[in-house]
């Protein structure tokens, strides 16, 4: 199975990554060919929504060899397993990547973002002044996608709405390398959460993640 990334974790957690080089036919033939059905597509759906679908069952059954599980949806959009030895699972899409991580044990959350120039123009609106002030002026936007995409795990991994990244949600990261932690902390009222989130920077998307 092409699948371009996939690794174990600590909790009895798994981590898979998929990087879209096949049609959408393609795709429904892979699914076919390693789950011995054809893929029940949705027709409400757009076929960018049913392709990410496609991606997400294809990644289950490389992580988990089955493909009775169901995926259904808090009302805030948090995803949850049923029919699954996994309770716990996080799932995201940026481009041509998709990423789903699993645990038996533990709560866990993920966030893959492609680059894009463009967050140079909206970096005001997520870091704080602090953050600004570590990032510098001269530091590569990738960094800023990394900022972006720890704080993104953290609001899915402690299920929060209404939090304002620029001034609710603090990131330190631990070192500035391709490969690191970075330590989220989120205020909202009288209640505060802190989260240690991994990541990985490649030359074309950051990847972070959280076990905790």
């Amino acid at each position: 199975m092409p699948v371009l990334d996939s690794f174990l974790l600590p909790q009895n957690s798994k981590l898979a990554l998929w990087k879209q080089d096949e049609t959408f036919e393609e795709l429904l033939q892979l699914f076919k060919n390693y789950s011995g059905n054809d893929f029940n597509l949705e027709n409400s759906l757009s076929k960018k929504r049913n392709t990410e679908k496609l991606i997400t069952a294809l990644l289950m059954l490389h992580l988990t060899g089955l493909q009775d599980h169901k995926i259904i949806y808090s009302p805030t959009g948090k995803p949850l397993l049923e029919e699954s030895p996994f309770k716990f699972i996080s799932i995201s899409h940026s481009g041509i990547y998709t990423a789903v991580i699993l645990s038996a044990q533990r709560e866990v959350a993920i966030d893959v973002q492609t680059f894009s120039k463009h967050i140079n123009a909206g970096s005001d609106y997520f870091l704080s002044a602090t953050e600004q002030s570590e990032v510098g002026l001269e530091t590569p936007y990738e960094w800023l996608h990394v900022y972006w995409c720890t704080k993104e795990t953290a609001i899915k991994y402690f299920d929060i709405s209404g939090i304002d990244f620029k001034n609710n949600l603090q990131v330190k990261i631990n070192e500035k390398s391709k490969k690191s932690t970075a330590l989220c902390e989120i205020f909202k009222d009288d209640k505060r959460w802190i989260l240690k989130v991994d990541y990985q920077l490649t030359e074309d998307y950051v990847l972070a993640y959280a076990i905790q």
